[in-house]
């Protein structure tokens, strides 16, 4: 098992998706805020659209046309899985054209431009096949498998509703305008927009959703099936504490953190494998992403985030600690906790330097450099893991202490 996150894979910098968000409550000048949920105006992430034709962003070349570079006349003799994998080499090339923005401007049932031309591009190839396959009878069987094969091989919705749809045009004989289904993405971010959450909020969760719709669809693992995440639990947490709750919070990571680890045994590290270690790897993994995406908001969520990283080096949990700077670094960002304390996630010679600063007192030590090890180094194995146990019995002997301590006070009330 590798510990490499969605952070790690990718070098992209994440600083120029902090777009210009300028959200606003309508409300009537005599009227005061009610608690009902706020409605946005006509200024969007990046655009305006107050009237017709005013800054409206430009369709990318490759949609300004229906046609497809593939050709059903060129395919006669491909079988159904070289069609599919063309199809779904081309239609890849597509989908990320579409920005963000343009789906929230979607989800507020504000038709995007940029969306239009999507949706043309893909009735376009679906008008392709209808007509296609009514000059070619004899191909229908290998079309209608056609369907089958891209649901196999997990292509995009757009893709596989197009194809089907001509199917069922031809069947029909009558062919219909053909509109993709976004509502896998667009339904959860009506659902950000709807909240009651103070417009900063709101801003600043579709400022780390942008982050998050860039990684998870540009990536080559993702599931088209699930719907679009946009909980962000970490960032509202974050936004709700203040810089002097920043120690707490930290506290309760590092709790968290702990709970795997107890877990952990020495044989686990040494093969890679078992279920603390992946349980510590989605950790590791959700805090750098949660990282990247808050490192694309506000500066002071920024200054936040900074703060909680230097607490969570202070408690010696470096675990928890080197996802988080991870994730600062993924972002773009160079602030002053990075330039300090970047060396420790330094990949070079397997993070030579975290493993050369590393001792024998109680901590929670980043895992992937001794996984990566395995059985190579069996002291330095063993070191990490007893580190983690003294930090648990540490952890165990300071709440004794704070429960003897809390009922000492009340005997004091008492007397």
């Amino acid at each position: 098992m590798i510990f490499l996150s969605p952070c790690e894979r990718s070098s992209l910098s994440v600083a120029t998706t902090a777009y210009d968000v300028e959200l606003e409550p309508v409300l009537p000048t005599d009227e005061k805020p009610s608690s009902q949920p706020p409605q946005f105006n006509s200024q969007l992430i990046g655009f305006r659209f107050e009237s017709s034709g005013t800054n409206v962003p430009e369709i990318p070349e490759a949609l300004g046309s229906i046609h497809w570079n593939w050709r059903p006349r060129s395919s006669r003799d491909s079988d159904a899985n070289t069609i599919a994998l063309q199809l779904i080499d081309e239609s890849e090339r597509y989908f990320p054209l579409v920005q963000f923005v343009d789906w929230v401007q979607e989800a507020r049932d504000r038709s995007s431009p940029i969306v239009k031309a999507l949706e043309s591009k893909y009735d376009g190839l679906s008008v392709i096949l209808y007509y296609y396959r009514r000059r070619h009878l004899d191909e229908f069987e290998k079309y209608l498998g056609l369907t089958n094969t891209l649901e196999e091989s997990t292509a995009d919705p757009f893709l596989f509703w197009a194809v089907y749809h001509a199917c069922e045009c031809v069947r029909n004989r009558r062919y219909t305008e053909y509109n993709i289904d976004a509502r896998f993405i667009t339904d959860p971010i009506k659902a950000v927009l709807s909240k009651d959450n103070p417009i900063v909020l709101i801003r600043c969760q579709l400022k780390a959703l942008a982050v998050r719709f860039r990684n998870f669809y540009r990536s080559p693992e993702v599931v088209w099936s699930q719907v679009f995440d946009t909980q962000t639990a970490f960032l509202d947490k974050l936004y709700h504490t203040e810089l002097e709750e920043l120690e707490a919070l930290a506290a309760e990571l590092t709790a968290a953190a702990l709970s795997l680890f107890q877990e952990l045994t020495v044989e686990m590290v040494k093969k890679g494998s078992g279920d603390p270690l992946t349980a510590l790897n989605r950790w590791w993994n959700s805090i750098c992403r949660a990282a990247e995406e808050c490192s694309a908001t506000e500066p002071a969520l920024c200054l936040k985030l900074d703060q909680l990283a230097l607490e969570l080096y202070r408690l010696r949990d470096f675990y928890s600690f080197t996802g988080l700077l991870q994730g600062i670094r993924s972002s773009g960002r160079r602030p002053e906790v990075l330039r300090m304390l970047g060396h420790l996630i330094d990949s070079g010679e397997n993070y030579r330097l975290y493993r050369q600063n590393i001792d024998s007192d109680a901590a929670l030590h980043f895992l992937l450099p001794f996984v990566k090890l395995q059985s190579q180094e069996s002291t330095a194995t063993l070191q990490i893991v007893s580190a983690a146990q003294k930090y648990a019995l540490q952890n165990t002997s300071n709440k004794a202490s704070q429960r003897l301590l809390s009922f000492l006070i009340s005997l004091c009330f008492c007397i």
